[in-house]
């Protein structure tokens, strides 16, 4: 049948656009590539600048000096907050790591919570090895002995990481130091506070980093003695206190987010920081393989490349 002119008049149909090629490191803004961070240093490898740990301090931590229980201490200077901080949070990632009694390197550790680093985890009671974190035996809590109504905590520990930046109570904006918090065992639900929070105001701020939190200590007493209990508290936006930094934590989020992949080939392990005290009922039992649903921003890994 011979087709109409209308027909031979219609346009070809346009090719579908190609998507977008996605973004190296190497083709980062030349204001956000590592090299170019200070002058002078050309040629910064990853893994060779360590961000500083922000810890809090327990009744069982090592190499604390002056810091007290409940207070949080600059792992790199030494510098001691007391038992409150501000911290703006620039990006998250999940970790888990398990420690033998008496042992201070790590029997297992995972970079995104969810494989085992090595591939696969120690063997268990009965000679099992597992490939996957939610399902391995030494990520489960198990019947206490000494009382079978209760779960002693799980070997393995869930860990809950942010890259941050952090004041004191009375520190200037200039004052600010770029660090990692990791949350577990007894500060894991502050963690997940600060998670839960950015979450259900999504809508309103949108960046992870568009809220500034107090981080403060609780001091409580269990089998091991005194530990410290952290809670997190919404300030207010960042724009309220800290107007100027929003594009330098931007920054930071989108150097960490690009270099996951070459980091996690470094296989960077994570700090082997234990923090002590009591687990949260239920906590480490949920899968890992699920993960945490993850805010803008944050790979695996604990090193920045600059």
């Amino acid at each position: 049948m011979a087709k109409s002119k209308n027909e031979d008049a219609r346009p070809a149909e346009a090719p579908p656009a190609p998507l977008p090629a996605p973004v190296a490191s190497a083709n980062l803004p030349a204001t956000l590539a590592p090299s170019s961070r200070v002058e002078g240093l050309d040629e910064v490898l990853p893994g060779q600048v360590n961000v500083p740990m922000l810890v809090l301090v327990q009744g069982t931590s090592k190499d604390v000096g002056e810091a007290r229980v409940g207070e949080w201490l600059l792992r790199s200077t030494g510098k001691v907050y007391g038992t409150k901080v501000r911290i703006v949070p620039v990006s998250q990632f999940n970790t888990r790591g398990y420690f033998r009694k008496d042992e201070d390197a790590p029997a297992c550790t995972s970079l995104d919570g969810r494989v085992p680093e090595s591939g696969s985890s120690p063997a268990d009671p009965r000679g099992v090895v597992y490939h996957d974190c939610g399902r391995c035996f030494f990520a489960q809590r198990h019947p206490d002995p000494k009382n079978p109504r209760s779960k002693l905590p799980s070997p393995c520990a869930a860990q809950i990481n942010f890259l941050a930046l952090v004041w004191g109570m009375e520190d200037e904006e200039i004052d600010r130091q770029l660090c990692r918090i990791r949350f577990k065992r007894s500060s894991w639900l502050c963690g997940s506070q600060i998670i839960s929070n950015a979450q259900m105001n999504a809508l309103r701020v949108k960046t992870l980093w568009g809220t500034l939190y107090e981080l403060s200590t609780k001091i409580e007493e269990g089998g091991m003695g005194k530990y410290g209990v952290p809670s997190a508290r919404v300030i207010g936006p960042i724009e309220k206190t800290f107007p100027n930094i929003s594009e330098e934590a931007r920054a930071y989020s989108m150097i960490w987010s690009k270099q996951r992949e070459l980091l996690a080939r470094e296989s960077l392990a994570p700090d082997t920081e234990e923090m002590e005290g009591v687990a949260p009922a239920d906590v480490h039992a949920a899968p890992a393989s699920k993960g945490v649903a993850p805010n803008e921003g944050g790979p695996p890994v604990d090193d920045l490349p600059f």
